[in-house]
């Protein structure tokens, strides 16, 4: 029981900072936007095309959007039997580049890659980096950021009391996984951060994580889940 309150700030950001989950649920695919002088369907059938288009806009939902092209690649030949192969050095210039021009969410996905994805992780100072970059986005209102820098500094830098301060800003701010994220460290308790098991805050929190309209993928299962409808079954 003694980790079980912040295991799901480990779990949860593995399952919720995915890139490409990431980028879907804001709506954007590259291969929907349009261009003045190449169709959509142009683009699909050339991905030479595509990564010109993207890398030519001056924008940073187009550069972020072409980062996860290069950090997944594209293993199914276009018209002209081209692949995009994954390219960390790519994803990583185009997510800094977004940052640049001012696409903050770019920095959630950056950091959280340095922290939990195994390519990123072997690179020279990946933890430093996953924490300049969460630290960026949290800064700039990016509140989806606020579970994985909490992971970081809960295990990481061992700093429980930052990592629950971190979590309590995500959940003002409407981010259910922040929600969740204390509605099991309050539910359970949690020894290591000086909490106190308070089942009046875990269903507090756990209420407002179920009931957010903008809640993730990861926490709307959660919800769903014969756990929580046994309990609300049984209240």
């Amino acid at each position: 029981m003694k980790k079980i309150s912040l295991a799901i700030v480990c779990i949860a950001s593995m399952l919720y900072s995915s890139p490409l989950s990431s980028s879907v649920s804001g709506g954007f695919n590259p291969l929907t936007k349009s261009s003045a002088k190449t169709s959509d369907a142009e683009k699909k059938d050339n991905y030479n095309e595509l990564v010109s288009f993207l890398s030519k806009s001056p924008s940073g939902e187009y550069a972020m959007s072409l980062a996860i092209i290069y950090l997944n690649g594209i293993e199914e030949p276009d018209a002209y039997g081209n692949t995009i192969k994954p390219n960390i050095k790519k994803t990583i210039f185009y997510l800094k580049k977004s940052s640049d021009l001012n696409y903050f969410k770019s920095d959630f996905i950056l950091g959280s890659l340095y922290y939990n994805d195994h390519r990123f992780k072997e690179l020279d100072n990946s933890q430093k980096l996953a924490k300049k970059f969460l630290l960026k986005a949290f800064k700039n209102k990016i509140y989806e950021s606020a579970l994985p820098l909490s992971g970081y500094y809960f295990y990481t830098e061992k700093n429980p009391k930052k990592a629950i301060e971190i979590l309590h800003q995500g959940a003002k701010n409407n981010d259910s996984s922040s929600q969740l994220a204390l509605a099991t460290t309050y539910g359970y308790g949690s020894p290591d951060a000086g909490i106190k098991q308070n089942k009046f805050l875990g269903n507090k929190f756990l209420g407002e994580a179920c009931s957010n309209e903008n809640k993730t993928r990861y926490v709307t299962k959660f919800c769903n889940s014969a756990y929580i409808l046994n309990k609300k079954g049984g209240e």
